[in-house]
């Protein structure tokens, strides 16, 4: 993502490849706030925790290359290649067997006098 906005406790955390462009303690203080995913309990007191208002921008204007993380992704990527590399092969020899019987064929062609020659 080109932007990533966090609310964090007061921590040292920095996204790799990414700017920090904003930073408020202000916004979200207050007695509590909800925070979705806390396991002990999804309510904050935020007088007790002061919360930071993060606004990141990634540094660089391309995104980095993705990396495949599955097993099983990178596995069918790589049979589809294997497959499409296979059907070239066969489908390149199967083209040349074609060339060769036909030069073949013509190479033992004799015109019958009095009959036009007819080619397809």
């Amino acid at each position: 993502p080109r932007l990533i906005v966090l609310i964090l406790p007061s921590t040292n955390y920095h996204p790799p490849g990414y700017e920090l462009i904003a930073r408020d303690d202000t916004i979200c203080r207050g007695a509590v706030f909800y925070t979705p995913g806390a396991r002990s309990s999804s309510w904050i007191d935020a007088k007790n925790v002061i919360p930071n208002f993060l606004i990141y921008k990634r540094g660089s204007p391309i995104a980095p290359p993705r990396t495949l993380q599955c097993v099983h992704k990178r596995g069918a990527l790589q049979a589809i290649r294997r497959r499409k590399t296979k059907k070239a092969i066969l489908e390149e020899g199967a083209r040349l067997k074609s060339e060769q019987h036909m030069r073949r064929e013509l190479s033992q062609y004799v015109p019958t006098p009095g009959v036009e020659p007819f080619f397809l």
